[in-house]
């Protein structure tokens, strides 16, 4: 009796082992899957990693021991893109079949049709890539060339809009695109771009550069103001309007922008209004000097709050050239009569500070008050009537108004005190001959 329960303590003892050695065996087995798998993980993505290159030859022997890796497939399908169409697309094919849910395989697969001609199934590729991926880029944008390229113009620039909506920075070479094949049409590339702040902007700068000045402007026209004034890009479209010989779109803009009812030939001309972050095209340029120190004096004025203050330093040969200045735009052959005010404080000088008129296209002065009066004096009125040449078909012709000092010789005296500007104003009186 003893004896057979010893015998069955030893089946016991030996089953518990077998199981053991099971166990261990299939840890083992598991162990030695999870390297291989690691391995072979390594070694596809190796080859097909793009910089490091791996030939034909080399993905065709790694594909013997790893049929079944739908990486490796598609790399195959790349590659063979270039010599063999018919086996690139079976490779294709089989990375799809092995990875259904991969939009990139079907990318390569419409490569692969539309080189072989087959636009249908190119199409067809490509939509199955943007119903996987909805919203990546890639997908959409190589859908919308593959329309665009068939003259389907109003499908590409359907699906160019929503991929652009998700990448501003494929917008410019979308817009290229567009405008080759719809050949220049305006309403086409509109119809391609979102109607976001940057990608009007893009739109504008765009149209602009196809020498498209009033298109550029009318879009840029149509931005919510707000967003433009906060905006560096908006400053930089307005100033290349201005190069681009668009001074007058680019001066109706910029009155919008800021707010304006009306189109006044000078802005804020009693330095009431603060200066617009950016956009100083047509509003007041300060620049500092060494002759004086020119601020906006909040506690003195002709009328309203504020004027325009200048301190002498009390420097020999005194000199003010355009540090005050503003761009305005007349009408050629117009007569204007400027008026302004000014008050003094203690200035000592050989000859006072001047408003002047410069032409900006010939460089000379147009008009130029008598200097200011040193002493102390309250406010007096500056008076100049002028002529504005003709220029040709032009609408308007620009012009500078700065405040002056020019030395009359090469050395005087220095100039020393305060003087307050305000209420500068232009009205236009008749039409020139």
């Amino acid at each position: 009796m003893g004896l057979s329960a010893f015998d069955d303590g030893g089946i016991i003892i030996a089953t518990d082992v077998r199981r053991a050695a099971g166990s261990i065996l299939f840890a083992l087995a598991c162990c030695l899957l999870l390297i291989w798998f690691a391995a072979s993980q390594y070694i596809v993505a190796r080859l097909i990693n793009e910089n490091l290159g791996s030939d034909q030859d080399t993905l065709l022997r790694a594909e013997k021991y790893l049929p079944t890796s739908a990486p490796l497939q598609a790399r195959l399908a790349v590659v063979m893109t270039l010599n063999n169409l018919s086996e690139a697309e079976s490779h294709a094919g089989l990375a799809i079949n092995l990875s259904r849910y991969n939009y990139k395989y079907r990318l390569i697969l419409a490569s692969i049709k539309e080189r072989q001609g087959d636009v249908r199934a190119a199409e067809q590729a490509s939509r199955q890539a943007t119903a996987l991926a909805p919203y990546n880029t890639t997908a959409r944008l190589r859908l919308a060339r593959l329309l665009g390229d068939q003259g389907r113009i109003n499908e590409a620039t359907a699906e160019f809009r929503r991929a652009t909506l998700m990448d501003h920075s494929s917008l410019p070479a979308t817009l290229e695109f567009i405008w080759r094949i719809s050949k220049g049409d305006v309403h086409a590339a509109e119809a391609a771009t979102n109607d976001d702040v940057r990608a009007q902007l893009i739109l504008a700068n765009f149209f602009l550069d196809q020498s498209h000045g009033s298109d550029a402007a009318r879009v840029f026209g149509q931005i919510k103001d707000r967003a433009l004034l906060d905006s560096s890009e908006g400053a930089t479209f307005l100033n290349n309007l201005m190069t681009a010989g668009h001074i007058k779109l680019a001066h109706d803009l910029w009155l919008r922008l800021v707010g304006s009812d009306g189109s006044p030939v000078i802005w804020n001309g009693s330095f009431e209004e603060d200066p617009f972050k950016n956009f100083t095209q047509f509003d007041w340029i300060i620049e500092s000097s060494d002759y004086a120190r020119i601020a906006i004096d909040p506690n003195t004025a002709h009328t309203g709050s504020r004027s325009l203050r200048l301190d002498f330093r009390g420097r020999d040969t005194t000199t003010l050239n355009n540090e005050i200045r503003q761009l305005l735009l007349l009408q050629p052959g117009a007569k204007y009569k400027f008026q302004g005010y000014a008050k003094t404080e203690g200035l000592i000088t050989p000859q006072g500070p001047r408003v002047v008129i410069t032409s900006i296209q010939a460089s000379n002065w147009l008009a130029v008050s008598a200097p200011i009066a040193p002493g102390t004096n309250d406010w007096q009125p500056i008076n100049v009537d002028f002529l504005v040449p003709q220029a040709g078909s032009a609408e308007v012709y620009p012009v500078l108004i700065s405040i002056k000092r020019t030395p009359e010789f090469s050395y005087d005296d220095p100039t020393r005190g305060t003087v307050w500007f305000d209420d500068f104003t232009f009205a236009r009186t008749e039409a020139g001959k």
